[in-house]
């Protein structure tokens, strides 16, 4: 799948499949209206396209006396899992400024859809909205694309407990410290991307070194403290390993947030080689808090039964 961030570096020559949405989690709603896309394109000899938008739209137009909205997805991540899960053409992403929420619904699909990317068929969700003040609906897409020579399907919702599905619903979750129901909404293990950064060497005191990841983006959405069987993709390589998340308050290091570290069990290279280094970190299950210790000692002697734990799921997967 080609990473676009132009328009005309889309190709357009047989026709596009295009599904548009911010894709925040690909989570199985979403799941569904890319297989979808794929098919169509499959079938129809037509290039697939994942339209999608930089920053997420809700941070430009929000209400400023909300609270910013927190991320499922850094695209990084959703890169890494629509490849993993599917065989799509481009995933395009569009800068989304002020001035491109300006844009009318019509415009939208005259100028982008079909002069841009020679569309044949729209894939989006049943309560997609698009346009300036979001006044393109599925009834005014259908209209259009009557007049302009392209189909629409409009997926409908994803159940869970009698509940659609949704990134708002998986925000929750996570806020609720259930990583269980955050999987099972996904259909995939909750990710966490960045840059591994330099720490203070503590995990190498205790004989279980971490790789301290940094997220591209202040505002991702980190699970709640505690310890997580995890695995690690870096360079194209995965290690399952244990991931930390906290302030380590055995240690009183006075931090101002939350670290999010790993060990990587079958890791056998240079420590400081991954320093700079993109790592995506997948939580698969809780092992426990993040809790205090009297001593060094104690912690060191916990994280041994932690590694077992994980060792033990690891068994089972």
């Amino acid at each position: 799948m080609d990473i676009l961030r132009r328009l005309d570096a889309v190709n357009t020559e047989n026709g596009t499949v295009v599904t548009i949405g911010s894709f925040d989690g690909i989570h199985r709603g979403h799941q569904a209206l890319l297989q979808e896309t794929e098919r169509l394109a499959t079938t129809h000899g037509l290039s697939s396209v994942v339209l999608t938008f930089d920053p997420h739209p809700q941070i430009l137009l929000r209400d400023k006396a909300r609270p910013g909205i927190r991320l499922l997805s850094t695209l990084e991540e959703k890169e890494f899992l629509i490849n993993r899960m599917f065989d799509l053409d481009s995933f395009l992403v569009l800068d989304f400024t002020a001035g491109f929420s300006e844009m009318t619904a019509k415009e939208f699909v005259e100028d982008i859809l079909v002069q841009h990317l020679n569309v044949k068929h729209v894939v989006v969700g049943y309560d997609h909205r698009f346009g300036h003040d979001r006044v393109g609906d599925i009834d005014f897409l259908k209209s259009v694309g009557l007049e302009m020579g392209f189909d629409v399907t409009a997926m409908g919702p994803i159940m869970e407990n009698e509940h659609a599905m949704s990134s708002t619903r998986i925000r929750d979750a996570i806020q609720r410290n259930d990583l269980d129901l955050t999987n099972r909404l996904l259909g995939h293990p909750y990710t966490v991307y960045g840059i591994v950064v330099r720490g203070k060497g503590r995990g190498r005191e205790l004989n279980y070194p971490t790789a301290n990841i940094q997220p591209p983006i202040p505002n991702k959405l980190i699970p709640a403290r505690g310890v997580y069987l995890a695995k690690a993709t870096f360079e194209g390589q995965k290690y399952y390993g244990m991931c930390n998340i906290g302030i380590r308050p055995t240690f009183e290091d006075e931090l101002s947030h939350d670290i999010v570290e790993i060990n990587l069990f079958d890791w056998n290279g240079d420590e400081d080689s991954l320093y700079g280094k993109k790592l995506l970190i997948e939580f698969y299950q809780k092992i426990r808090q993040e809790k205090t210790f009297a001593s060094p000692q104690d912690l060191k002697e916990q994280l041994g039964k932690d590694r077992a734990a994980c060792l033990k799921i690891i068994e089972n997967l």
